[in-house]
């Protein structure tokens, strides 16, 4: 069987050649190089490939089946090198019958394995036998040559690192390629020892070997794309590493403050960040994208404890003692310029920035009592509601973070305030009608721990503002989905009954006559079966029971004030069952009027001597 790798025949004529020559003499075709060598293994290649499909042939294939095996080439061509003999016919070519029609996948190793692991392993027996010779004869050097001897290391360890890259050994280059650069560390630290530096501080070293250690990484993480490896992880993580240190280092210089030099610890991050965007380095990016955020926390905490030491406003603001919040927020307000990045993050950032300004706002307000910071809490929801409606639509996010941590405070206060009103009046139904028309709920005694009443329905304002607007952030598709779309008639609704409730609520939190407290819940019960009526709502009709049973409770103060008060609850109950239009709501008017008539009874025959 005629060969397709012929070392005695040209490739291309099929003309006679001599072993060792240089190129053919019929055609001047190259036959040295990495090239030929290269056509010389896909030939022999081909001829296995041959020697495989004549051996699972074992039976004829159809003519109409038959394709030629070489694309371009006729059945009857002849391949040059070979003789006429040798040709494939057409009926022993293409798919054949009990064969796969795709490649043939060979077992073992490639040919291209061996010696990539063979290198591999002669760069580690060469790794421990320069570790081997180091520990013996460390002890017996002096410190120039202990330096001397580990900058030979590490540039023997940098050339092998890029010889192997450059014969696609990517194991051993990122093996060695860390190795160097750890290498590389212990040089600084030798150099140091043997006083090449000089007299420095431990923070400028730190800057030092940073800034070697970003600038090395870096390089060689860029210098490796020329080579069939492409990319060395561990060097663009070392490069992270640098970043840390020399951050580190510039934020404990001497000379500068704490601030100050957090500060220019955030603008080197951000550079290192920068720089290796721009590279196409993404471990290094996202190791420096790290580190940058955690000096910049770093910052922001340094700022609250500056204004925590001092929070009065003059000092804090007219003396610039805050400044490192204004820094802080300028550092992550730079992020809204650039374009490139995705617009969520650049919202993210302008919510970070804003949360900072509100932030070192509030602080002089922390120590000026629990009314102060709830008020200062409601106006910034307020001013935020206000900032997010009138902002374009991609940028109303931006508020989210201070309306979630003002809301919070809002809430807290909020909460504290309606379990106090839920214990005075508490305390007045269980008097079992021993009070009088003239008695008073007590006088409300929060001291520091909670606002002042007459804040409560501004908090609720500012809440609901809050909510409004942030309901607007929720897609369409998602409210729809989850059938939670918000009508303006629906939010309205919603919105009236909140502030029914914080109107009972607030004037229950001061020493006012407990009737006047009844008769709010029962105006407000009265209000809403009348605006029942317009429109039919359920939640309406449900609301204006829940404020007639709160009135008919907390009036147990006084036996005429219950008595006058469920007879008000049966003229309601019997207006809503006659009017109600749906079973259900007259069947529970029904039930409403009958114990509200009973209850009336009873308590009129109390009233007027009727004993059982």
């Amino acid at each position: 069987m005629a060969r397709f790798a012929d070392p005695h025949r040209c490739p291309d004529c099929g003309s006679a050649i001599l072993p060792g020559q240089p190129a053919c003499t019929a055609c001047d075709l190259p036959l040295a190089g990495e090239l030929a060598q290269r056509l010389y293994r896909t030939l022999v290649t081909a001829d296995d490939l041959v020697a495989e499909l004549r051996a699972s042939a074992r039976r004829p294939v159809p003519a109409s089946t038959s394709a030629s095996l070489v694309p371009g080439r006729s059945a009857s061509s002849t391949v040059p090198g070979r003789s006429a003999s040798s040709t494939v016919s057409d009926a022993g070519v293409g798919p054949m019958a009990g064969t796969t029609s795709g490649p043939v996948r060979r077992k073992g190793l490639s040919a291209a394995s061996v010696p990539k692991i063979l290198l591999g392993l002669g760069a580690v027996c060469v790794l421990v036998a320069a570790l081997v010779f180091l520990a013996v004869t460390w002890s017996v050097m002096g410190v120039g040559g202990r330096t001397a001897t580990l900058v030979g290391l590490t540039l023997f360890c940098g050339l092998l690192a890029a010889w192997l890259a450059r014969h696609d050994l990517r194991g051993g280059a990122e093996a060695l390629a860390l190795v160097a650069l750890g290498l590389l560390t212990l040089d600084i630290f030798g150099a140091r020892d043997a006083g090449w530096l000089g007299d420095v501080s431990d923070a400028t070293f730190l800057v030092v070997i940073g800034l070697v250690l970003v600038l090395a990484g870096g390089g060689a993480a860029v210098a490796v794309r020329r080579t069939p490896a492409r990319a060395l992880i561990s060097a663009e993580l070392v490069a992270g590493l640098g970043t840390a240190a020399a951050a580190i280092g510039v934020a404990t210089l001497p000379g500068i403050s704490g601030s100050a030099g957090l500060v220019a610890a955030v603008i080197l991050g951000g550079a290192v960040v920068l720089a290796s965007v721009r590279l196409d380095l993404g471990w290094t990016s996202v190791s420096a994208s790290v580190v940058t955020a955690l000096t910049w926390l770093a910052l922001l905490g340094s700022a609250l404890d500056r204004a925590t030491a001092h929070p009065d406003f003059g000092t804090l603001w007219l003396d610039l003692d805050g400044w490192p919040f204004l820094a802080a927020a300028a550092l992550v307000g730079t992020l809204t310029l650039v374009d490139r990045l995705p617009v969520a993050a650049r919202v993210g950032a302008a919510a970070v920035t804003y949360a900072v300004l509100v932030l070192a706002l509030s602080v002089p307000v922390s120590d000026e009592g629990s009314t102060a910071v709830a008020g200062a809490a409601a106006g910034v929801l307020a001013f935020t509601a206000a900032l997010c409606w009138w902002a374009p639509p991609q940028w109303r996010p931006t508020g989210l973070v201070v309306q979630v941590f003002a809301g919070l405070v809002i809430l807290g206060y909020g909460l504290g305030l309606v379990l106090s009103s839920a214990q005075r009046l508490a305390e007045a139904a269980s008097a079992d009608w021993a009070g009088g028309l003239t008695g008073r709920l007590s006088p409300l005694t929060t001291g520091s721990s909670l606002p002042a009443p007459w804040l409560l329905p501004l908090m609720v304002l500012a809440l609901l503002l809050t909510f409004v607007t942030v309901v607007q952030l929720v897609p369409d598709q998602v409210t729809a989905q989850m059938r939670l779309r918000l009508t303006p008639a629906a939010a309205a609704r919603v919105g009236v009954l909140v502030l029914a409730v914080t109107v009972v609520v607030t004037l229950s939190l001061f020493s006012v006559p407990v009737w006047s407290v009844v008769v709010a819940g029962a105006v407000i019960a009265v209000a809403l079966a009348g605006w029942w009526m317009r429109t039919g709502s359920l939640l309406t009709v449900i609301a204006s029971a829940s404020f007639l049973a709160g009135a008919v409770v907390v009036s147990g103060y006084d036996d005429l004030l219950m008595a006058l008060t469920l007879s008000l609850a049966v003229l309601v109950a019997a207006m809503v069952h006659l009017r109600a239009t749906q079973p259900e709501t007259s069947a529970m008017a029904g039930a409403v009027l009958t114990t509200a008539l009973a209850g009336s009874t009873w308590t009129w025959g109390q009233l007027a001597g009727v004993t059982d």
